[in-house]
């Protein structure tokens, strides 16, 4: 079992975005993130591997994460991977299996175990 664990107060930053890749058969998935102020740059994930971000909302508490995906010969996909007005730390996990499918972990689990998790809607993204 993989679970995403800290203690708030325990970084700088309030909350975070990790992003896992487990489309198996060694492939690997470009992962690049955005705030309106802010790229995280283009990240390789090789199969198996994670990419995090910490980070502080903004004052108005209305922080926008949005991510494009690629995997290998496919379109360009993005997401929206934090959107957030609530003032508590908090988690957003999320997996791309393989099935092709994004999936959103609320309890922190990212392990193969089906949990609490739900598919997020992925849309073709054709600006890259």
């Amino acid at each position: 079992m993989h679970f995403l664990s800290t203690v708030h107060g325990e970084h700088e930053y309030d909350d975070i975005v990790l992003i896992v890749n487990r489309l198996g058969g060694g492939t690997k998935l470009k992962v690049h993130c955005k705030t309106e102020d802010d790229d995280f740059g283009l990240q390789i994930l090789e199969d198996g591997h994670e990419v995090y971000w910490w980070f502080r909302r903004n004052f108005f508490g209305n922080t926008l994460i949005y991510c494009f995906l690629q995997w290998k010969n496919s379109p360009w996909y993005t997401f929206d991977a934090y959107s957030r007005v609530v003032s508590a730390f908090h988690a957003q996990v999320y997996s791309m299996d393989r099935d092709r499918k994004l999936r959103y972990h609320s309890n922190g689990d990212y392990s193969e175990r089906p949990g609490e998790d739900r598919t997020v809607p992925l849309k073709p993204y054709y600006g890259k």
